[in-house]
């Protein structure tokens, strides 16, 4: 029976946590697989007590780099993906109101 994961990728090596929020930014792991699941690109790794733990691919040094952001190089705040979230956004908050106060 074929997969349903987009791919598995046979990278190896290491990667560092980017996230800034994370706990484990700055730190550095093992990458014992990178994969699609749970719906999304993750990383698998070994914490520091050796257990099997994993994180969003997009959180780590492992994500493939989004093209756009390699063109804007820093000149632009928002992606364009979270600029059209940000219209859906508004457009509900004003449709909802639209009966209401002004």
């Amino acid at each position: 029976m074929p997969s349903t994961a987009r791919y598995q990728s046979d990278k190896t090596g290491d990667f560092e946590v980017i996230h800034p929020f994370h706990p484990l930014c700055g730190r550095c792991f093992e990458l014992l697989s990178h994969h699609n699941n749970w719906g999304e690109d993750r990383v698998m790794y070994r914490d520091g007590e050796g257990r099997v733990r994993s994180l969003p691919a997009s959180w780590t040094t492992a994500a493939a780099v989004d093209p756009y952001i390699v063109l804007s190089a820093g000149r632009s705040l928002l992606h364009p993906r979270d600029l059209h979230a940000l219209v859906e956004t508004v457009r509900t908050l004003l449709s909802d109101n639209a009966g209401g106060v002004r």
